[in-house]
């Protein structure tokens, strides 16, 4: 039980600051670091490997919001029409993104996301990375700057950079109060949400 204890102690103060929760996002060095460092993070991307959602990708201009490794944003470039991959930290794997692909960094919260004319936005574990203040001026700037919308969101404390910890029905209800049509798709990974109005 102690072993076990200390374990999770170290894990908890391996990551972000605990005031973090009450200051903000992570700052750019601190995923530039994920990026660099992390086997994880140059290895999984959530959005992948869902077949009846990369279908509305087709033919589509699409957003990817804190696109990581980039792993989606290329699959799905074969389909899409053009594709935005955002991110304020860029992965080596952005190097050699096909020509359909644009990557674009800095502070999502602070880019005009109307100028890129998309028509569906999306992420895979990003949204859980803001503070709920910020989540009030990012949810409603993604509902309005694209008719569709899909996220993959985690429900649970990661022990280091998940700063809104909620169940898929507040996720839900956050965007319902911005948008019509939202719903929760069905996921086969614990605590993890699908909200999309595809």
């Amino acid at each position: 039980m102690l072993k076990r204890l200390k374990r999770l102690l170290r894990k908890r103060s391996s990551g972000v600051d605990p005031t973090l929760r009450e200051q903000g996002i992570p700052s750019n060095e601190y995923y530039q670091n994920l990026h660099d460092k992390s086997k994880a993070y140059n290895q999984n991307n959530w959005l992948l490997g869902m077949p009846e959602f990369e279908q509305h990708c087709a033919q589509k201009r699409i957003g990817e919001i804190g696109c990581g490794n980039g792993m989606f944003s290329s699959h799905i470039s074969q389909t899409a029409l053009e594709v935005f991959a955002f991110d304020w930290a860029r992965n080596k794997q952005l190097d050699t993104l096909p020509s359909n692909v644009n990557f674009v960094g800095g502070n999502i919260l602070e880019t005009d996301l109307k100028t890129f004319a998309l028509d569906l936005i999306v992420s895979g574990d990003v949204l859980e990375h803001f503070t709920k203040k910020d989540l009030t001026i990012l949810l409603p700037k993604l509902i309005q700057s694209a008719e569709k919308n899909f996220h993959v969101i985690a429900c649970f404390d990661d022990g280091h950079s998940h700063l809104t910890i909620e169940t898929a029905d507040w996720w839900l209800k956050e965007f319902q109060r911005h948008g019509e049509g939202y719903r929760l798709q069905q996921c086969d990974r614990p605590n993890v949400a699908i909200v999309t109005n595809l």
